[in-house]
């Protein structure tokens, strides 16, 4: 079983649990069926607005029926699947509610790094969209780059390199945007 400091080295442990919930009273043979899993809880996904509301509600053991909970290979990356019935979702929502795209068809996006970022490039790349990504000035911003081509990400590009004057010269021929900035969320743009 792997703990939580081999994912998160420089993180505290969350305190022990101070209480339970009980959903269904009775003897333990009626509350808990032997279809129920108790899972450790090691990571989940949070909102990073939320923290201050939520601190002290962590829940170190869950348990659920066997039948609700999916299993993920040991090789996944803990922030992979602490976030994998939200970031996904969220990148195909944006990639599908705004406007129509279809194969050929070009977005640009900042904050490419995020987990919706890397889901929003995998799904263009799979849908045969091209994706530009804009990452912040880092150190390491090669190495990021790289993973991300990896990912599918046709072009990606710090914010130093986008001054304005040499944006145009950055990207590749594309039809005029079909859907005025204003209208879209602030992490995609479609052209």
């Amino acid at each position: 079983m792997l703990s939580q400091q081999s994912y998160f080295p420089e993180a505290a442990m969350s305190p022990p649990s101070m209480a339970a919930v009980y959903e269904r009273y009775g003897p333990v043979d009626t509350v808990i069926s032997e279809k129920d899993v108790c899972v450790r809880m090691l990571a989940a996904p949070i909102n990073p607005a939320d923290i201050n509301r939520i601190e002290g509600a962590w829940q170190t053991y869950m348990v659920e029926e066997e039948s609700l909970w999916h299993k993920i290979g040991k090789s996944t990356p803990i922030e992979y699947a602490a976030t994998v019935s939200v970031n996904p979702v969220s990148a195909l929502r944006m990639l599908h509610e705004f406007v129509t795209l279809k194969p050929g068809d070009t977005i640009v996006q900042n904050g490419a790094t995020s987990m919706v970022g890397q889901c929003v490039i995998q799904l263009a790349r799979v849908r045969g969209i091209h994706s530009i990504n804009i990452i912040r000035d880092k150190p390491g911003s090669d190495e990021v780059k790289e993973k991300l081509i990896k990912l599918g990400a046709d072009k990606v590009f710090t914010e130093s390199e986008l001054d304005v004057a040499r944006v145009k010269s950055l990207l590749p021929p594309s039809p005029s945007p079909c859907t005025p900035i204003s209208q879209l969320p602030p992490l995609i743009v479609f052209v």
